[in-house]
């Protein structure tokens, strides 16, 4: 697949994932996306379609049409998928950052049972984002 095409599945994935979080929580998931792009030599598009890695996708969805009223969060979410992507690329990767879930705010959850099991790398707006440690990954340099 060309290159809009991964920009798509990541925009996409960003905004229905971490809509509601601040910038630096959407350009978070990017990070953990292409994290497990490297740690799993996949596509974007096959990380993001991956069964049961992220909640929007998990029942086989589709892309659902996106009201008038957030488009203007979906293109802020493509501009969180470009910064993150050039960040990724000057070598910042959120400590390798491969996983994350929600530990506070509306759509908070209990951890997962995967989570005792990683590494915490760091809270990022509503979401705690950890690393797979089986998978070696670059180390973690926290952004200021």
């Amino acid at each position: 697949m060309d290159l809009a095409t991964h920009f798509l599945w990541m925009t996409l994935c960003v905004f229905y994932e971490a809509s509601g979080e601040p910038f630096d929580g959407k350009k978070a998931v990017v990070h953990s996306i292409l994290n497990r792009v490297s740690n799993r030599g996949l596509s974007v598009t096959e990380v993001v379609q991956e069964r049961y890695q992220y909640s929007w996708y998990n029942e086989g969805a589709s892309i659902r049409a996106i009201k008038r009223k957030h488009w203007l969060t979906l293109a802020i979410c493509a501009q969180a998928v470009a910064e993150a992507y050039q960040e990724h690329l000057n070598g910042f990767n959120l400590g390798g950052a491969d996983h994350y879930y929600a530990f506070k705010g509306k759509n908070k959850i209990d951890p997962p049972y995967w989570a005792p099991e990683m590494e915490f790398i760091d809270n990022v707006g509503n979401h705690k984002f950890l690393k797979d440690t089986k998978r070696k990954s670059p180390s973690y340099k926290r952004k200021e």
